[in-house]
């Protein structure tokens, strides 16, 4: 008889521990209906004083319900204590090759490693430049062969589709991209057309013509301080237009094939320039646009076409010369060594290169569930039977 009743409760116990789990998942997947990728970070919540850990999600604006920390109680099953920790995210480095078999190649942000090809083949369409942004933090890569932009998985590198479809709003030589401030459209240059498009970031589709400069030849484009800045390969000038686009004039004037540029940690501009295998990166300021000086040179700087400040604030440049990335330290310019050696995954002509944090799996969290309620059952049976 007394068997029978420990068996009973048993059943029990197990029935309410797996109808809690169910009940919190369905609570969980009601609240990250509403989120989007680039809305979340990980974080993690400890049940402390055991050695099982329960995961969450954490919104960039809103915290879901059951992202606490929870403890075991010595009367009562769990009681609430501290407040979630966040769960650092990978940094990795995106390499466009549009030489070497048109790939978007991936190495590990901190050591420079190769992880594997990212995006391959892109045919004959000629890549031009790359972005990450979007409602999802996607990688999207203008087709400058082919008139479209592509978008790509964050996390798999999978190719989803023509976000902007060929010949959009007269889209003919598409090169630099840049979303807009604050998660906003798309802005594309157009070689053809000396313009500068904008697309909705919801669909892709054409909203207007954001910028004209009659002769601008249109490279790399970024935005700073709601300023709109692009290189012009024509005039060997960064232009600059304001945030309804019109046009306010040079900004930098006097470049030598200049490929690429960014605006750094210290709110200045630095511009790569290409000077007969003797390539180095100039500094501006990043209000006036005043030259600084010469930021980084030398040690088998040949042929700089790409750059991009790194988690770590220091300046990594991308050599098509020498087919390697090229690391200085971000306040001085001082040059800290190779961070990609030459072909490293095979790489044959960098062009474009970004960081970009990729968030880590998130373990699912009805394991650690099910044994923390099975560590409940067994402390449960010590007491029946002790």
């Amino acid at each position: 008889m007394l068997r029978g009743q420990y068996i009973m409760q048993q059943l029990v116990v197990l029935i309410a521990s797996l109808l809690f789990v169910e009940c919190a998942v369905a609570a969980v997947a009601s609240d990250l209906k509403a989120f989007t990728l680039n809305d979340l970070s990980d974080t993690a919540n400890t049940l402390s004083n055991t050695s099982f850990k329960l995961f969450s999600l954490q919104s960039s604006s809103i915290t879901a319900r059951f992202s606490e920390d929870w403890s075991w109680g010595s009367d009562s099953i769990i009681s609430e204590s501290n407040r979630s920790q966040n769960i650092s995210v990978n940094s990795e480095l995106f390499v466009l090759d549009p030489f070497q078999g048109n790939d978007v190649l991936k190495f590990d942000g901190q050591t420079g490693v190769f992880l594997e090809p990212y995006v391959e083949g892109f045919s004959r369409l000629s890549p031009a430049s790359m972005v990450f942004g979007g409602l999802n933090n996607n990688l999207f890569i203008s087709q400058n062969g082919g008139g479209s932009v592509w978008e790509y998985d964050l996390l798999t590198g999978d190719f989803i589709g023509e976000f902007v479809a060929t010949g959009s709003g007269g889209l003919s030589r598409p090169s630099g991209l840049a979303f807009g401030p604050n998660g906003g459209n798309l802005f594309v240059a157009d070689t053809s057309s000396s313009k500068i498009l904008e697309f909705s970031v919801f669909d892709g589709s054409y909203v207007g013509d954001f910028a004209f400069l009659s002769g601008m030849l249109p490279g790399e484009i970024a935005f700073f301080n709601s300023n709109l800045f692009v290189i012009d390969q024509a005039a060997s000038a960064v232009q600059r237009f304001d945030s309804q686009g019109t046009y306010q004039g040079v900004f930098v004037s006097n470049l030598d094939s200049a490929a690429d540029f960014v605006f750094g940690p210290n709110g200045n501009l630095f511009i790569t320039v290409g000077d007969f295998q003797l390539g180095r990166v100039d500094q501006y300021d990043g209000v006036t646009g005043a030259f600084i000086g010469t930021f980084a040179s030398g040690n088998g700087l040949s042929n700089p076409t790409g750059l991009a400040f790194g988690p770590d604030g220091n300046l990594y440049v991308a050599d098509s010369d020498t087919s390697s990335i090229l690391e200085f330290n971000g306040s001085t310019g001082a040059y800290e060594g190779i961070f990609v050696p030459t072909g490293s995954g095979d790489l044959g002509s960098p062009d474009d290169i970004l960081f970009q944090e990729i968030p880590e799996p998130v373990p699912g969290f009805m394991v650690p569930m099910l044994s923390a309620f099975g560590l409940m059952a067994w402390q449960f049976r010590k007491r029946k039977l002790g």
